[in-house]
């Protein structure tokens, strides 16, 4: 439940990634950017990543760097219990100020 919750939230910041407020400009875009977040990154692969993947995309396509997952941290094996380790069970990244847009 928590990553499906997690996932909803990064989909949320992922989409207010564009809003702008009156003070702050737009930043310019060049045309030969690439591809975007969602295309480079389908929205259908992130349940199949642990959190040191996810946080790794996070780092690679938003730059944002969690503390813990992230791209420097391999071979993560969760050993988590959904009934007995649950803390474990549900570790992920921690999402902070830098998904947080001022209207």
């Amino acid at each position: 439940m928590k990553i499906i919750c997690s996932l909803l939230i990064a989909i949320f910041l992922i989409s207010c990634q564009n809003s702008t407020t009156e003070n702050t400009p737009l930043p310019e875009i060049a045309e030969d950017q690439g591809p975007g977040f969602l295309e480079k990154y389908p929205l259908m692969t992130w349940m199949r990543k642990n959190p040191a993947e996810f946080g790794c995309m996070l780092e690679n396509g938003l730059s944002y760097k969690d503390s813990v997952f992230n791209c420097s941290y391999e071979e993560y094996i969760n050993n988590g219990d959904p009934c007995d380790s649950t803390e474990e069970y549900y570790e992920g990244s921690a999402y902070s100020r830098f998904f947080i847009f001022k209207n």
